[in-house]
């Protein structure tokens, strides 16, 4: 599903440079936090993104301030995660974490799964090839039958 497009309540012009500056920072690091799989990395991440804006902090000039900013701008809008973090509420809002790594007792067989796997494998496959079977029993752990 597409996400939506918000309309710019506030349009870009009307905003002062201190706050274009400060809208800039915020959404470099809201864009760091998508692609990091943990809050060390984006911390690090954020760090640098800090130090970049220090770098300019003292600059004057509003020609070359606005350039700066479009840039970083444009860099921001460029590595956007394509499935970005949402509040939960929000619409489109993200419950859950993405990426999750799935606890290794979530692909183990229960009981009558086994017995299911064992009989079905055996008895309504074919049983001239049984040496396939016992490497695809192997292969999920269930080498004893």
């Amino acid at each position: 599903m597409p996400k939506p497009s918000l309309p710019h309540i506030i349009s870009t012009p009307a905003l002062s440079a201190e706050q274009r500056v400060w809208r800039l920072y915020r959404n470099a690091c809201r864009t760091a936090l998508d692609h990091s799989r943990y809050r060390s990395q984006w911390q690090k991440d954020r760090v640098q993104i800090r130090e970049r804006f220090e770098a300019n902090k003292d600059l004057t000039d509003p020609d070359m301030l606005e350039k700066l900013v479009g840039m970083g701008e444009e860099e921001v809008r460029l590595k956007q995660h394509p499935l970005n973090t949402r509040h939960p509420k929000a619409p489109y809002g993200t419950k859950w974490q993405r990426n999750m790594q799935l606890p290794p007792q979530a692909l183990w067989l229960t009981a009558d799964e086994e017995v299911w796997f064992k009989d079905t494998l055996f008895y309504t496959q074919n049983p001239r090839k049984p040496t396939f079977y016992r490497r695809v029993l192997r292969f999920v752990g269930l080498s004893g039958y």
